[in-house]
């Protein structure tokens, strides 16, 4: 798979059904449109925090952790109306990751009883690095009762 380019300048912004949770610690620019169905997404992430206040986070460590996002950027579903629960993650890796910027090339199918499955190639400025999977459960979150 080609690697596609960290495009340069300002910050894409993602769509404020994303901005909660973990989605907040993270740079984007996102490369492709989103919510396509059929088309992979694609994007940079880099974090903007340490995982551990006060340590620095390597780029393995930062690559684990934002390979996490592969399944919600993939599966083109508003996080505010459904679940994306994590059942397994796998991660193989054939070259060290060596920047902070992470590019996910990601593709999440979701059967009709909720069982999905998301996999993306995990890429740096130099090329491919390896792939993550994840075998995720889906569900409509619960209706919220308004105050």
């Amino acid at each position: 798979m080609e690697t596609p380019d960290l495009p340069a300048g300002e910050l894409t912004p993602i769509p404020d059904s994303w901005k909660t949770g973990f989605a907040n610690t993270v740079e984007w620019r996102i490369t492709s449109p989103l919510g396509l169905r059929n088309t992979p997404t694609t994007a940079w992430v880099r974090l903007n925090q340490a995982l551990v206040e006060g340590e620095t986070t390597s780029d393995l460590a930062a690559t684990t952790a934002l390979a996490d996002l592969a399944n919600g950027l993939g599966a083109r579903l508003d996080p505010h109306e459904w679940t994306f629960l994590n059942t397994e993650l796998t991660i193989h890796l054939f070259a060290p990751p060596r920047s902070s910027w992470i590019g996910l090339s990601c593709e999440t199918s979701i059967g009709q009883d909720g069982i999905a499955m998301s996999a993306a190639v995990l890429h740096t400025p130099d090329g491919p690095v390896g792939r993550v999977t994840q075998n995720i459960l889906v569900e409509k979150r619960p209706e919220r009762v308004q105050a």
